[in-house]
């Protein structure tokens, strides 16, 4: 887009709403990224700013060797789908273990993102996330990411 002079927002997948993806890709899109007219926007579902949650993440991450490069969203992402699974064993609780009672348990109530929002699978709903931040993407910051809108429901995102 910026050799072709195309320089207009730009809302990219909440894949690349990562540190790693600014360090590589920003040094092409230096126009684009800073363009008051324009910029790189993209949604995100692990707010990586301080938190208890963080904490304890970056020092088990800390504690096993992993280097500063390798905290960041993909790793949370991971970090997020264990908790989310070790939940779902803990609500079954005292139940045999098994595939209806695993999944009877996580339809129970809510399930807590350590990084964010909730995720509901009531009633046979498979949604995945339906809360996000939006953020700016800025090679100038730490995570070369800044939230513009923090973690909400997609509906008051979508009408900010």
């Amino acid at each position: 887009m910026e050799k072709q002079s195309l320089i207009v927002p730009v809302i990219t997948s909440y894949v690349n709403v990562s540190a790693v993806f600014t360090t590589t890709t920003g040094p092409f899109v230096q126009k684009l990224m800073k363009s008051d007219d324009a910029g790189i926007y993209g949604l995100g579902w692990a707010d990586m700013s301080p938190s208890e949650d963080m904490t304890m993440f970056t020092g088990y991450m800390t504690s096993i060797g992993a280097n500063v490069d390798e905290i960041n969203s993909y790793s949370v992402s991971g970090w997020i789908a264990a908790s989310f699974f070790c939940e779902g064993l803990t609500r079954v609780g005292d139940k045999p273990l098994t595939w209806d009672n695993y999944i009877s348990a996580l339809e129970e109530a809510p399930v807590k993102n350590p990084f964010g929002g909730y995720i509901d699978y009531a009633n046979g709903a498979r949604l995945g996330t339906q809360e996000m931040n939006l953020g700016r993407m800025d090679d100038t910051v730490d995570g070369g990411w800044y939230e513009i809108q923090p973690i909400q429901p997609m509906e008051d995102i979508l009408t900010a």
